[in-house]
């Protein structure tokens, strides 16, 4: 990724976090984990981590239902004269790091 485009996504990530949290969602948690912008800085991954797992599938639906309502405020907040499209993409990174910690528990290698 370019620096314009990691620098975006920085920007990207902290500003939607500020956002989605001055809203109700159907989840109890809702974390920006991370975002990740094209090289043609056309369109942003913003992937989250939701809690409880009951709770993902409606929150994600309900975050890409409200994305054109959010990247206007976002856009508000950059300065950047193109906005990229967003889209938002439940984080695995968490249930892996779970996993992963629960192998090595069992291995006797925590």
């Amino acid at each position: 990724m370019a620096w314009r485009s990691e620098r975006l996504a920085r920007e990207i990530s902290k500003q939607s976090a500020l956002i989605l949290n001055q809203q109700e969602w159907p989840a109890e948690r809702l974390t920006v984990a991370s975002v990740e912008v094209s090289s043609k800085m056309d369109y942003a991954r913003v992937y989250v981590d939701i809690w409880p797992e009951t709770a993902q599938l409606e929150t994600i639906k309900e975050l890409n239902r409200r994305k054109g309502l959010i990247k206007k405020e976002l856009a508000g907040k950059l300065k950047t004269r193109l906005m990229p499209e967003i889209g938002f993409y439940l984080d695995h990174g968490s249930e892996a790091a779970v996993r992963i910690a629960d192998l090595l528990e069992q291995a006797g290698l925590d």
